[in-house]
């Protein structure tokens, strides 16, 4: 938390100038990660270049750590999705694999793949499950010196880095257009198409209600002596 004012920086700014950079040079889309200072708050935040060097837009992570809250970093309260020349991609930061509702939502707004960006030691079931749910390609990066993978929509690991392997990089050709079949002979549309018209959004507002209040009265403790 002491360096947190230290590393900040501003979007755009150096930092991103330098990705813009490479990103112009090898003629590829990045996905930057990095604390933004934006005033007096300070956000996890992701940002995506475009081939051209362009700041097409950023994510603010929604579902902090408790320890960022902790140290004074706000959350974001969207997840955006952009069109670029080779589909719909979102973004999420470590803890937001956590949470079904965020790729939910991401997939709800036409996402096709997902950028993920961690540090954390997630199940590598987790995320093939984010992908199943909701038809899309997951890419994780995780910059802890833990795997990164890259997933596809039905599921299938394309490409893996294991711990310690040189170098460090996981590659992948994806087409967007084949997506995975529902496995039934009854359903002939893909699942994708199947999920967007199977969500019920009224049967899940409990999700989006206030969070009940918890531990109104103390529970009992079997380790406790007993008062009898």
């Amino acid at each position: 938390p002491d360096r947190l004012e230290q590393v900040a920086a501003t979007v755009p700014g150096p930092a991103t100038e330098r990705r813009a950079a490479r990103a112009a040079r090898r003629r590829c889309h990045i996905v930057y990660n990095l604390i933004e200072r934006d005033g007096g708050a300070l956000f996890n935040t992701s940002v995506l270049l475009d081939r051209a060097g362009h700041i097409i837009g950023r994510y603010r992570k929604v579902h902090l750590a408790i320890f960022e809250s902790w140290a004074g970093i706000t959350a974001g309260d969207a997840v955006p999705v952009f069109d670029r020349c080779f589909g719909r991609i979102g973004m999420a930061i470590c803890r937001d694999n956590q949470f079904p509702e965020t790729f939910a939502s991401l997939a709800r707004q036409g996402a096709e793949v997902v950028a993920l960006s961690t540090a954390a030691n997630f199940w590598p079931q987790r995320i093939t499950v984010r992908a199943i749910d909701n038809a899309m390609v997951i890419v994780e990066a995780n910059s802890n010196g833990l795997e990164s993978c890259i997933v596809a929509a039905d599921g299938t690991t394309l490409d893996v880095v294991q711990r310690d392997e040189s170098p460090r990089f996981a590659a992948a050709t994806v087409d967007l257009g084949v997506l995975p079949r529902i496995p039934s002979i009854h359903a002939s549309d893909d699942f994708r198409s199947r999920l967007a018209h199977e969500r019920r959004p009224g049967a899940d507002a409990p999700l989006f209600a206030p969070s009940p209040a918890l531990n109104k009265e103390p529970r009992h403790d079997p380790r406790a002596a007993s008062d009898t």
